[in-house]
């Protein structure tokens, strides 16, 4: 039976499409921060014994909005997963020296471009020069530097409570139709958002860089002619 798998796992993706989390430098730290917060402040009340019972929950932002997962034994998934789901709308409570140890290792990310290997610090430019809407390590580091737990704390409310989603949703290992819509529907009850209109899903723009006989895209010409 293909439908059925050796290992009594499963696996959940789910993509929340929203331009909002990458809106501005100040927006981008916000939703950094709001990550660690987030896991951070459901360690003790949910995480760690899920983890100590074989569950996985992961979040993280981007360009294309927030991304989740949820992954290990079926059994017990669907219940975590909907645990976790419930707890996105509520208010986050962090004390004031869980967001300086937070903003402090953001600060020191954002500190050590200077310092890593050349590979990584090209990389870096090239994302600068050709992709649309985003924001130089300077910016970030402003960002950093300006940001308080309040403009977190009010970055999740907009995010829960006041920004149009769109969800995409994915599942692979032991668990049934049934089962996958059935955490679909509990999304769907938590997270009462309007819609985000499919015209207005965020998709990363990069820059077309021109070759020319001469000047930038020169390498480039030359590297498409050999």
């Amino acid at each position: 039976d293909l439908t059925e798998f050796g290992v009594p796992k499963a696996y959940v993706w789910i993509d929340l499409k929203t331009p909002y989390p990458r809106s501005s430098a100040a927006v981008t730290v916000c939703a950094r921060l709001y990550e660690a917060l987030l896991v951070d402040a459901l360690t003790e009340s949910l995480l760690y014994d899920a983890q100590v019972a074989g569950l996985l929950f992961q979040i993280s932002t981007s360009a294309r909005g927030v991304q989740l997962f949820f992954g290990g034994y079926d059994d017990r998934l669907l219940d975590f997963a909907k645990a976790v789901i419930a707890a996105l709308p509520r208010e986050l409570v962090v004390d004031e020296n869980r967001f300086e140890i937070q903003r402090d290792k953001l600060s020191r990310e954002v500190e050590s471009i200077e310092s890593q290997p050349p590979h990584q610090q090209a990389a870096y430019w090239i994302d600068v020069a050709t992709i649309v809407q985003f924001y130089s390590i300077e910016d970030l580091r402003a960002a950093v530097r300006a940001v308080r737990l309040q403009d977190v704390l009010e970055f999740a409310f907009r995010l829960w409570k006041k920004e149009q989603l769109y969800g995409v949703s994915f599942a692979q290992g032991n668990l049934r139709p049934e089962e996958s819509q059935d955490l679909v529907a509990a999304i769907e009850q938590t997270l009462t958002c309007d819609p985000l209109p499919r015209a207005e899903w965020p998709f990363p723009e990069t820059v077309k860089i021109p070759t020319t006989l001469a000047g930038p895209g020169l390498v480039l010409l030359h590297d498409a002619l050999d």
